[in-house]
C-alpha cells in the first residue's frame, strides 16, 4: 500500500511540474496576445484594435498576475 501511495504522490508532483513548465514556456515565448490576435495586437494606434486587445486581455485573463492566470 505504501508503494502505491508513493507512486501516486510522485505522479501528482510530476504532473504539477509539467504543467508549470508548460505555462512558463508559453509565457516566455512572448506575449500570448500576439498568438491569439495576430497582427492586430501590434497595431495600438487604431481605437478599434485597442478595444479588441482589451477585450481579449479580459477574456483570456491576460490582465491578471501570473499566479492567478496559472490557476485559471
Amino acid at each position: 500500500m505504501r508503494f502505491w501511495g508513493l507512486r501516486v504522490g510522485m505522479l501528482i508532483a510530476l504532473l504539477l511540474a509539467v504543467s508549470m513548465l508548460t505555462f512558463g514556456a508559453m509565457n516566455l515565448l512572448g506575449d500570448p496576445l500576439f498568438n491569439i490576435l495576430g497582427p492586430v495586437a501590434g497595431d495600438t494606434e487604431n481605437p478599434e484594435n485597442l478595444a479588441k486587445i482589451q477585450a481579449a486581455k479580459e477574456q483570456f485573463y491576460l490582465d491578471r498576475p501570473l499566479p492567478e492566470r496559472y490557476v485559471r
